[in-house]
């Protein structure tokens, strides 16, 4: 699924921020029964990407220097409930793709 989104990423993102959103906004635009708007969503893929790539930052932080350095574990698991959260928001987990799929069956959407 290499396919080019036609929603750029802002040009201030890092370089972490741009590639996630680049893996991420084709599969949006694609997904069956995505609820995805690149206009009402953008904020939130933003914050989606900022986190994922600090949470890649923190990562490498902590293989850097290891676990027992101060509040570095702390840092990494809130990136990564930051990430789950907007992702979760973004139907980008397995349980929100689900809870997608039974809405449109039960005819909910």
């Amino acid at each position: 699924m290499n396919k080019k989104t036609t929603t750029p990423a802002p040009a201030w993102l890092d370089d972490n921020a741009k590639t996630e959103w680049d893996r991420v906004v084709p599969a949006l635009e694609e997904a069956p029964g995505s609820f995805y708007d690149p206009v009402l969503d953008r904020q939130l893929l933003i914050a989606y990407c900022m986190a994922h790539s600090e949470l890649a930052f923190w990562r490498n932080e902590r293989a850097k220097n290891g676990l027992v350095t101060s509040g570095l574990v702390e840092r990494v698991m809130a990136a990564e409930e930051r990430v789950l959260d907007f992702a979760g928001q973004l139907g980008l987990t397995p349980a929100s793709r689900a809870r997608i799929l039974y809405d449109l069956v039960a005819g909910r959407s």
